[in-house]
């Protein structure tokens, strides 16, 4: 019999998949920092998230899975959106930018810096202008392969970030599934 023929796409899928595995390891390396991110979920006035482009798509969804837990958490805002509460001292940013450079992800560490504002950092970089402002940072991993085009490897490694937290959240905070449903959109 042949072998199969290992075609560009299993070989693609097989990086991917070695690299998910780099990620799990790495939040299972940075599990204090998720335990500080979130106390200051709790204790923060609300919680603002944002990136920009396929950054900000993660960070958006991340904004979105926090408001089911609505009744458990201070409100959560995109700030993105023109009708939201503005950051205010003792507010939590959370911030998405796979290289800790973006100007329009920088200008907003700027600004929740000067009221006093909590800045967390998802990121790639452990040094980074975003990063010189940020209390805390958590950096994921980098996929170097030379199929990866424009840090698609951030969004994916961000997406599972962001469903590792939601399910720990849920789990810590003792949130019924059934909470999360009546929030759903």
């Amino acid at each position: 019999m042949d072998e199969p023929r290992r075609t560009e796409t299993d070989r693609i899928m097989g990086a991917y998949q070695g690299y998910l595995e780099t990620v799990c390891e790495s939040v299972r390396e940075q599990e204090e920092t998720l335990d500080h991110l979130y106390a200051r979920m709790k204790d923060a006035g609300a919680i603002h998230c944002y990136g920009f482009g396929r950054s900000g798509s993660a960070a958006l969804s991340l904004a979105i899975r926090l408001r089911h837990f609505c009744e458990y958490l201070p409100p959560v805002w995109w700030v993105g959106d023109q009708a939201r509460m503005p950051v205010r001292a003792g507010d939590l940013v959370i911030l998405f930018s796979g290289s800790g450079e973006r100007p329009e992800v920088l200008c907003v560490a700027q600004k929740a810096k000067s009221v006093d504002a909590t800045v967390f950092l998802v990121t790639t970089r452990t040094e980074s202008s975003i990063g010189a402002l940020a209390q805390e940072k958590f950096v994921l991993p980098v996929l170097d392969e030379p199929f990866v085009y424009g840090g698609g490897d951030f969004e994916v490694a961000s997406y599972l970030l962001q469903e590792v937290m939601v399910a720990d959240i849920g789990t810590r905070f003792h949130i019924p599934k059934k909470e999360v449903d009546t929030y759903h959109v």
